[in-house]
Order: C-alpha cells, then structure tokens, then sequence
C-alpha cells in the first residue's frame, strides 16, 4: 500500500490500487490519515465520525446525479440514468419528493 503526498498535503492513491485494499491494508490506512484522494475531484473520507461530521455539516451537499455523472465522466446510458435518478444523489425538495416513496418503509 503506497500512497503519496499532494501539492494539496493530502495523501494520493489511485483509485484502482484503493479498490484492491484488503480490509487490514483499509484499517492500516485509517490509522494514518483522515482522508486519501483518489482522484483530482475526489477525496474520500476514511474514518466514520469524519463522515458523520462532514454529513452533517450545513455547508455541504451532495453532488447532484447529472453533476457527478459529469465529474466522474460516466457515459450515457443504464448506469448515468440511474445515478441521475437516484434519490441518495439529490437534495432539497426533490430528494424529499423521492424521498416520500420509501418514508413508510424507512419508518
């Protein structure tokens, strides 16, 4: 597991060496850093009350479906259809509109 330093400070591996981590290489990993960057525009956070912090924080939202299909380069079809549509990738009223066909099984 090698990661190198940004000009941003924060740690980089690819992201196809970051999906090959075995689960101790992960926890090994968490222990040395709060956040890795696998890519220009992603930075994932790695320890769960980071991620607990940064969903709750006001300032920030999920990047919308078409938005991110545009980030990551996803082509058309099934899969960029699904991400534009998918409640987890909307915010305001239309993932509350989404939202509404599951409240009774999320209750």
């Amino acid at each position: 597991m090698k990661t190198t330093i940004g000009e941003d400070g924060i740690p980089f591996m690819p992201i196809e060496d970051y999906a090959k981590l075995s689960l101790e290489e992960l926890d090994t990993l968490r222990k040395q850093t709060p956040v890795v960057r696998m890519m220009p525009s992603r930075v994932s956070a790695l320890r769960d009350e980071d991620v607990t912090r940064l969903a709750a924080h006001p300032s920030l939202i999920q990047v919308p479906g078409a938005e991110f299909c545009n980030i990551m380069g996803i082509p058309d079809g099934r899969c960029r259809s699904f991400l534009e549509t998918f409640m987890l990738m909307t915010n305001g009223d239309d993932h509350k509109h989404r939202r509404g066909a599951f409240a009774r099984v999320f209750a």
